[in-house]
């Protein structure tokens, strides 16, 4: 069993963060409407210190957080959180390698993404990835082939060694 860490992101991390904000937002109002006693801005106050102290934490548990990729000839494995991903690399019709940028606020962004394929699946959320964000270096030593020290690379030259006909490259985002 091999093992590499990196620094993961699942999909759909930002949407979620941007739906618990508009709700919590949502019942503060709702709070404030309900509530028309001279109590009331006290109460949304309330919400509002106590949703600002969860957005702290949660901004704490969520940053880039290392996690550690276990690996073989038959299974790749991980965890974040509380969920578990197996994948099982005889059931994969194809894996692939992707750059993805992110535009946030003047700074970019760039995550080496490495996604499994199960038979037809056209649902991106079916498709468990492994990301790791990556630097503009990076890019250059993929370009010239020399990015075998990238945790992903690894991972990826491992895999297509034992599955060829499933390895697919680099495709474009």
């Amino acid at each position: 069993m091999y093992k590499i860490k990196i620094h993961f992101e699942p999909d759909g991390l930002h949407w979620a963060a941007a739906g618990i904000t508009v709700l919590a937002f949502l019942l503060m109002f709702i709070a404030g409407i309900l509530i028309g006693s001279p109590t009331g801005p006290l109460v949304m106050w309330g919400i509002f210190i106590v949703y600002m102290a969860g957005l702290l934490i949660a901004a704490m548990i969520f940053k880039d957080h290392t996690i550690e990729v276990e690996y073989d000839k038959h299974t790749v494995r991980w965890k974040w959180l509380w969920k578990e991903y197996k994948v099982d690399l005889s059931e994969i019709e194809k894996f692939v390698l992707r750059v993805r940028e992110y535009n946030m606020k003047g700074a970019v962004i760039r995550r080496l993404e490495l996604r499994f394929y199960p038979p037809e699946s056209d649902d991106l959320w079916d498709e468990p990835n492994l990301n790791d964000r990556i630097d503009s270096d990076s890019i250059i030593q993929m370009a010239e082939g020399k990015a075998d020290d990238l945790p992903l690379m690894q991972l990826y030259n491992f895999l297509a060694d034992e599955y060829p006909e499933k390895a697919k490259g680099f495709v474009k985002w």
